[in-house]
């Protein structure tokens, strides 16, 4: 979309949202309707005002809210907020909310359709408009207007009657759409980090505790291509994910026993993988005492469960987050035993993969929002043989790997991390490192990783973020290779080993570091096939790696599979083609 940066001058008028006026009203709440933009580069007769995206960034995070009308106001222009999601999206705490006064980044305006590659839909009109690249001959150029938001729908009645054995093999699912999140007609995308959207309102700026003390009960995960929830033995090889408007794949409840290899995913919205969802720090807590809202937890205590038994491997993921940037390359809200192993993870603007939720705050401790009961619900994660390739191009205060919150048994081993903020002009070296691990992580262990970042940067930061009373602890580092011993930007955290460490500022590594750096990433046989799918495509990337891929368009069908299926044969009819879903008996 067109685009150009206009400084905020502050906010404007008022709007006023009723406790229990609307579904998505948890509180009373004030807000501010408009927002002074300084420019002379926006006319307020511009078309389709209410297509005009407006955005600002943090450090961690980007914020979207939508425009209603535009008004001049002496030199400036007054944008008008569609309501309510920009007062929703006003009310996060830890400095996300929208902001008015700073950088916008102001999308979707005709009369800025200047540059190559850039498109403008006048709806009013019923056309598009495109500025070609050099080269591209339109009556010759194949145009795909993207319209469903997810192509696969795999979701089972409840835990109990789940969608069973199926098998995804050589599938191509690509282009698809979606509007943001929407609220009574008001579009937005707003969230306090990570990959989950805030769908209702509170008063959360006003209350930071009120974030971790509702157990992220107003947030909720945004639409994927595939979507996974109630279903269990799924098996997921050699396909190809891309050009999503969002999530590429989410599996963010009750999903078991899923192997998926072999699979490419690049040029996503969004996450390319979201497992777990972020109000399941509890399972079956609708209604309880947990914390505050419980009435209005989303699931219910029949359906809500953990995924368990999950194995990523071999999967190719590049070019993620190219329209959110604060999502991360892979999403791991909760679950056990999951195992992300000899993938690639390149090209994020925010951390490579971000594992586990609930801060400190749910670590049963006296501060805690459910003192006397940890939360238990994220175990047994296994980060192996992978490489992690520029990641936090954009944004800061993460990592390649990142973590949150306890995580007993979860392993961090024989990893290659290369090139950590790369192009980033004044990079806040403070809040930039190869591994993260934030508030509450425990129960860490992590060997023979090679973490070649800038000098400036932490290599693993097991610094004390947080509260004191039992932050991080018990995270234990040895036999890595780094360019550094900074192993804290800040004190350590208690429990804490680092213990025989290698360390070369130039990175030049012995022959153990070597092979880890040799054996990391996709296999050999995938390479070819990564090859294939991004010279088929017209993509060129940086770095590319890639496995044989049998090539199927699923491009405006969608298909829902829902109560159980055992040993089932589905096709997919689109236009003459059909394409086919293999499955296997358990």
């Amino acid at each position: 979309m067109t685009s150009k940066a206009i400084q905020g001058m502050g906010s404007t008028g008022s709007y006023s949202v009723t406790k229990d006026s609307a579904p998505w009203a948890w509180e009373d709440v004030q807000a501010k309707s408009g927002v002074k933009l300084f420019t002379k580069e926006l006319d307020e007769n511009t078309r389709n005002q209410d297509d005009i995206e407006l955005m600002t960034q943090t450090t961690w995070n980007t914020t979207i809210v939508c425009v209603e009308s535009l008004e001049k106001s002496g030199g400036s222009i007054i944008a008008n907020l569609q309501m309510p999601y920009a007062a929703i999206a006003q009310n996060l705490t830890s400095s996300n909310a929208y902001k008015f006064s700073g950088q916008n980044t102001v999308y979707n305006v005709f009369e800025w359709l200047d540059e190559e590659g850039e498109f403008y839909f006048d709806k009013t009109e019923k056309k598009l408009y495109y500025k070609p690249r050099e080269g591209e001959n339109l009556k010759k150029a194949t145009v795909i207007a993207p319209k469903v938001e997810t192509i696969i729908n795999i979701e089972g009645k409840d835990k109990d009657h789940k969608v069973e054995n199926l098998g995804f093999y050589g599938l191509k699912f690509a282009y698809t759409d979606w509007n943001l999140v929407e609220i009574d007609g008001s579009h937005g995308r707003a969230t306090n980090q990570g990959a989950a959207p805030m769908v209702n309102l509170y008063n959360e700026n006003q209350d930071g505790t009120v974030f971790h003390n509702s157990i992220y009960r107003a947030y909720d995960v945004a639409p994927a291509t595939v979507m996974m929830q109630s279903a269990d033995n799924i098996k997921f090889s050699n396909n190809v994910i891309c050009h999503t408007g969002n999530d590429a794949i989410s599996m963010p409840n009750d999903v078991t026993n899923v192997k998926a290899d072999g699979n490419i995913i690049y040029d996503i919205a969004g996450t390319s993988l979201l497992i777990g969802h972020p109000q399941h720090m509890y399972i079956g807590d609708k209604g309880s005492s947990k914390g505050i809202f419980s009435d209005k937890e989303l699931y219910d205590v029949n359906k809500e469960a953990l995924c368990e038994k999950i194995e990523i491997t071999n999967t190719y993921i590049s070019d993620i987050g190219v329209l959110f940037a604060g999502n991360p390359g892979v999403m791991i809200y909760a679950g056990k035993d999951i195992t992300f192993e000899h993938n690639i993870v390149q090209n994020v603007p925010y951390s490579g993969i971000s594992i586990g939720w609930g801060w400190w705050n749910m670590n049963g401790n006296i501060d805690s929002v459910v003192p006397g009961e940890p939360m238990a619900c994220t175990s047994n994660i296994k980060i192996l043989s992978n490489k992690f390739l520029n990641s936090l191009t954009v944004l800061s205060d993460g990592g390649a790997i990142y973590t949150l919150g306890a995580m007993e048994g979860t392993k961090i081993s024989n990893n290659y991390i290369k090139d950590i903020a790369v192009g980033i002009e004044k990079p806040d070296v403070d809040k930039i490192r190869g591994i993260h691990l934030d508030e509450g992580s425990a129960y860490i262990y992590g060997e023979k990783n090679v973490i070649d970042v800038d000098v400036r940067f932490a290599c693993i930061d097991c610094g004390l973020w947080g509260s004191v009373n039992g932050s991080q602890h018990d995270n234990d580092w040895d036999n890595n290779y780094t360019r550094n011993d900074r192993y804290s930007t800040w004190s350590f955290a208690p429990g804490c080993d680092i213990t025989n460490e290698h360390v070369d500022e130039n990175a030049i590594w012995d022959e153990n570091a070597t092979a880890i750096i040799n054996a990391a990433g996709v296999g050999s046989k995938y390479l070819s096939a990564i090859d294939i799918e991004l010279k088929r495509d017209g993509t060129e990337f940086r770095k590319s790696n890639l496995g044989l891929i049998i090539t199927l368009s699923l491009v405006g069908g969608v298909a829902v599979l829902a109560g159980v299926g055992v040993g089932v044969y589905f096709a997919i009819k689109k236009r003459k083609n059909a394409a086919k879903i293999e499955t296997q008996k358990a």
